[in-house]
């Protein structure tokens, strides 16, 4: 390609030129133009951008689910004496944790004041004093204490995990629920 004599252009990428003004001078009549419009890819990214953020939640919520109802499911296989532990499992979306659009967190735990005992089911203890569980009264259907009645010999309670468990056993399929739910949303949100 040649320039025109004295100018001072320079060498376009698309091989026309640009003079030092800016000007743009259009190429001969033996070359063609390639012209790129990425108005569609915009469009696709922001329905990426839209969809990920509408799915998220959602697919915390997938696999906060798994590990709900897998806690639920060992607390199952439990022996029961009232019920309170398995009635008190919950899952919370929360709003300190989460960004919308961008981050969502649930917690997956037991709700201390209904089952107080969680803790020593979680992590086991060493009973030191007679327990029961009251039949009528304040405290009735809750283990009590009975601290003016020490046992003869303290004994070790072991631990009989199920949110450490349901953490370690479900967290595979949480991971699926959630990349399916996300995933499922995602195509929805670009189709």
């Amino acid at each position: 390609m040649a320039r025109t004599k004295g100018s001072k252009n320079k060498k376009y990428a698309q091989g026309s030129y640009v003079k030092s003004d800016g000007k743009h001078i259009p190429p001969g009549k033996n070359t063609f133009s390639i012209r790129v419009d990425t108005s569609g890819v915009n469009d696709l990214l922001a329905s990426i951008v839209d969809g990920a953020g509408a799915a998220v939640r959602p697919a915390a919520q997938a696999g906060s689910q798994v590990f709900s109802d897998g806690t639920h499911s060992i607390v199952d296989g439990m022996p029961v004496k009232t019920g309170n532990l398995r009635d008190s499992i919950y899952q919370v979306y929360s709003k300190a944790n989460s960004k919308d659009g961008q981050i969502a967190e649930y917690h997956v735990s037991w709700n201390v004041i209904k089952a107080p005992h969680g803790r020593l089911v979680e992590w086991g203890h060493m009973m030191r004093y007679k327990t029961f569980i009251p039949k009528s009264g304040k405290r009735k259907g809750m283990w009590t204490t009975v601290k003016s009645k020490p046992l003869a010999q303290p004994k070790q309670v072991a631990a009989h995990s199920f949110i450490r468990r349901a953490s370690v056993e479900y967290q595979q399929k949480a991971i699926e629920a959630m990349s399916y739910t996300f995933s499922s949303l995602m195509s929805e949100a670009i189709s």
